[in-house]
């Protein structure tokens, strides 16, 4: 335990305590169209970082880590999500607001890509090409490309205890949605996506914004 200027503490803690678990443990992902992994999780690690794959002898490499830090007597949970793109594939990343596992992917891409919000859908605005200015509204038209060799991190922060740190992560990641873009009707990788795409290789999410 560190303490910060500022009265904050910070804490580097393994995911669900590493300590009292087995060396590797089992984690369903609603991303994998192929049996799961086993997922190792360094015991004893100050990292506590999970390592999965996309699906089997997929190139996107998937990082899943949790840090807590103090704020005077509050706590908060840091939970990353590292999106690594080794592949020759273009990716598109989203944030649903609500469990969509249960959808396939072409469902989930037509409700996200191709549903009417308002005056456009989002692919509506990346086929307008003409779009001065566009700030993304989080779980309706935000998305971010990431090309071959780069990195995307989603980091969603959760306010107190959680009893549970990998059933959280399992809850998270279901919202969190990531495709090849050649399942995209329509989509290339041009000015267009790009202007829209998210800038940042990195987004904060606040975990209480799922529930309002």
């Amino acid at each position: 335990m560190a303490l910060l200027a500022g009265g904050c503490k910070f804490k580097t803690t393994s995911v669900a305590n590493a300590e009292n678990l087995p060396q590797t443990v089992t984690l369903d992902s609603s991303r994998q169209e192929k049996p799961q992994q086993e997922i190792a999780i360094r015991k004893n690690s100050l990292e506590g970082v999970i390592i999965k794959p996309y699906e089997q002898d997929s190139l996107l490499i998937i990082k899943e880590s949790i840090n807590q830090y103090g704020v005077d007597t509050l706590l908060y949970n840091q939970i990353d999500f590292s999106f690594m793109n080794k592949s020759k594939n273009n990716y598109v990343l989203w944030i649903e607001k609500n469990d969509v596992s249960s959808l396939s992917d072409s469902v989930k891409i037509r409700k996200y890509f191709f549903t009417r919000r308002g005056d456009f859908s989002l692919m509506g605005l990346i086929w307008d090409g003409n779009v001065g200015s566009f700030t993304p509204s989080l779980f309706d038209n935000f998305m971010k490309i990431i090309k071959p060799k780069e990195q995307f991190i989603v980091s969603i922060i959760v306010k107190g205890e959680i009893n549970d740190e990998i059933e959280m992560i399992k809850i998270i990641e279901r919202q969190i949605q990531i495709v090849d873009t050649k399942k995209i009707n329509g989509f290339t990788v041009d000015v267009f996506t790009e202007f829209i795409s998210y800038k940042s290789n990195n987004i904060t999410v606040l975990y209480e914004w799922f529930n309002k």
